[in-house]
């Protein structure tokens, strides 16, 4: 999926990203400019492990980023590959050092109850968290045999996605 989503110079450099397999708990990240103004695109790598995507977002927020696009990948061997599109009110590239520190250094995961009305395991419902108001998350088994696609549905607003998957952790 991936290998066909990118162009053969992005293929590279993310090869050269995450070769070798980065040792545990250590976060590689680069950024480059993106299309827009004031757009950037931030590929980070790491091991896999719970709540991950929450770290990332969440530290991507602390340098002052919102991401406006991301695509996640995860590769057979545990190593993550995320593209996150982002984009600073200031112009100036996010802080790939902060960034990294900042997701060496695990966030603990918080839980949400879901809203399904049936006692039969959810496969859509609505959340009832504190903080989190009008989101919809749907599992879409059957989009891409052999992995689970999550749809999640809500209006925007800063740092959203990562209190979405801190709770998703």
């Amino acid at each position: 999926e991936h290998v066909v989503a990118v162009s053969a110079a992005e293929l590279v450099r993310h090869a050269e990203l995450m070769e070798p397999p980065p040792p545990a708990r250590v976060v590689r990240a680069e950024v480059r400019p993106g299309q827009e103004p004031n757009a950037w695109v931030l590929d980070v790598v790491a091991n896999d492990r719970v709540s991950l995507l929450a770290d990332m977002a969440n530290a991507i927020g602390s340098v002052g980023a919102s991401i406006t696009r991301a695509r996640l990948s995860t590769w057979p061997d545990g190593v993550v590959l995320d593209t996150f599109h982002v984009v600073t009110a200031d112009g100036v590239a996010p802080d790939v050092e902060a960034i990294e520190r900042a997701m060496e250094r695990p966030r603990a995961a918080a839980g949400w109850v879901a809203s399904t009305g049936s006692a039969a395991p959810a496969r859509s419902w609505r959340v009832d968290a504190p903080g989190i108001a009008d989101v919809t998350v749907e599992f879409l088994d059957a989009v891409v045999p052999g992995r689970t696609v999550v749809a999640i549905t809500a209006p925007d607003r800063e740092r959203l996605l990562g209190e979405i998957a801190v709770r998703l952790a």
